[in-house]
């Protein structure tokens, strides 16, 4: 997948340096799921941010759980430990 591919898209993603990422390329709102308890820390850098704190929204929660507010454009699995989830 190449940047471009992105752009205007909403993805959900489940590793939050790539949901960084995926706002940095240019996708419209980015839903980023985090489990851990990284996840105030993930907040706390896009909040920081001006040009990503808005894109960017921060879902303390399981993949497999998740609540999201509206449809997403991009489902997307992150690998964690070795292994895919999806």
């Amino acid at each position: 997948m190449e940047a471009s591919d992105i752009v205007g898209y909403t993805p959900l993603i489940t590793n939050s340096a790539l949901s960084n990422c995926a706002s940095q390329a240019g996708a419209k709102k980015v839903y980023a799921v985090e489990a851990s308890d990284i996840v105030g820390y993930t907040r706390q850098l896009a909040s920081g941010n001006t040009s990503l704190g808005p894109k960017l929204e921060v879902l303390h929660a399981k993949a497999e759980e998740v609540s999201i507010p509206e449809k997403v454009s991009m489902p997307e699995a992150g690998e964690v430990g070795g292994y895919t989830r999806g």
